[in-house]
């Protein structure tokens, strides 16, 4: 996990830091295997093949549900010793605050489902998926700027031709319906109009829809 991020505002973090003081450095974060976390979940993936006219259609359904509890917080006895007197619990929201347990637990969705259709007819190829992600939620270290992100479904599509033996032409979009994530609704969290979309959690991308034409040569 990353560690919540030491602020030169505690002088033993600053003594720490003087070496890189011209370089305007004032926070400092590192990656510690300081968490014991638990989680539950279950996949499910389904494909079915049929025969429909002269072409094959292929349906293929996955979902799944998971959990992610952070149990333990871990703090070295050295850490402690060096910012907290050899205090476990005082020094444990430094190192892991309520915002690095959020990325753990809330910040990726818990839900998310699959579908898609795929049908090939002789040198004709066509396709779509549709993605489900669930609710994702911010919970920085202030409560009152806690944040839900509600539930989405993009819909990609694609379509391709066979030009020759090897040579395939295809053409298709994704997130064609170019749906974004909700908006940051509290100002504190979009930082002067910086962060309009939460840059600290992840649903899905914030680039809305991408179209694309390929030329493909196979060998």
């Amino acid at each position: 996990m990353l560690s919540s991020r030491f602020s030169d505002s505690d002088p033993i973090v600053a003594d720490i830091l003087k070496p890189f003081e011209k370089s305007g450095v004032g926070q400092a974060q590192f990656f510690a295997n300081a968490v014991d976390t638990k989680t539950n979940g279950i996949d499910v993936v389904a494909v079915y093949h049929a025969t429909l006219g002269e072409g094959r259609l292929t349906l293929t359904g996955s979902g799944n549900m998971t959990k992610t509890e952070v149990e333990a917080t871990n703090i070295p006895e050295g850490v402690a010793n060096k910012f907290a007197g050899g205090d476990l619990e005082a020094v444990k929201n430094t190192l892991f605050n309520r915002e690095e347990r959020n990325r753990l637990e809330d910040a990726l969705p818990r839900n998310k489902a699959s579908f898609s259709a795929r049908y090939n007819l002789g040198r004709i190829s066509a396709s779509a998926r549709a993605t489900y992600y669930g609710e994702i939620q911010y919970k920085p270290t202030n409560p009152d700027y806690d944040e839900t992100f509600s539930a989405k479904t993009l819909l990609d599509v694609d379509l391709s031709y066979e030009i020759l033996k090897g040579v395939g032409l295809s053409i298709g979009a994704n997130n064609i319906l170019n749906t974004f994530p909700d908006e940051h609704q509290k100002d504190a969290n979009r930082s002067g109009e910086r962060f309009i979309y939460s840059r600290r959690v992840t649903q899905f991308g914030m680039n809305g829809a991408f179209y694309n034409g390929r030329i493909q040569f196979s060998l």
